[in-house]
């Protein structure tokens, strides 16, 4: 007896807790879904094989792998070979500043960073927003001997985030 009337006197903040805990879940996990996903690139913007794309006001493309290890082959060690990826960058008004990520399209997916030191070039490894006029990015990828592509270079632009490009390279 005494316990029922304990559920009526509290019913209404019994019925009000069933709400807010629900609620602050919701809320809390709804912010931090955002923040992670929101700022990671997830949503790629695919560019065929030949092709240009515009892109945070520049146009990037037409994209090429090719294969750098003949000329650094004392560089390298065993069991690996340099690809240096190269994407014409036309800036519009601004130049965007960019991260360059080779990609395999197709059997284990892997990925690379760009190893800036891997060539005896002075070029650009990565989009830069000193530039205004047209210039190329050659970005050099120490990758394993049995990558063989095909392959894909993605670019993320600060502030694009969750797109970013993907050209497809020859």
């Amino acid at each position: 007896m005494v316990a029922m009337k304990w559920w009526r006197r509290n019913a209404l903040a019994l019925a009000a807790l069933a709400l807010l805990i629900p609620g602050a879940v919701v809320v809390i996990g709804g912010q931090e879904w955002i923040t992670y996903y929101g700022f990671r690139p997830i949503s790629p913007i695919d560019v065929r094989e030949g092709e240009s794309a515009d892109f945070a006001g520049a146009t990037f493309g037409p994209a090429r792998v090719s294969d750098g290890t003949a000329t650094q082959r004392e560089r390298i060690p065993n069991g690996a070979r340099i690809l240096v990826a190269e994407i014409p960058v036309q800036p519009g008004a601004e130049s965007p500043g960019c991260t360059v990520t080779l990609r395999e399209t197709t059997g284990q997916r892997r990925h690379w960073e760009v190893q800036p030191n891997a060539l005896d070039r002075t070029g650009h490894v990565s989009c830069t927003t000193e530039n205004s006029g047209r210039y190329v990015v050659e970005a050099p990828f120490l990758v394993p001997a049995d990558a063989t592509g095909p392959f894909a270079i993605e670019l993320v632009v600060a502030g694009q985030q969750p797109r970013f490009l993907r050209l497809i390279a020859p």
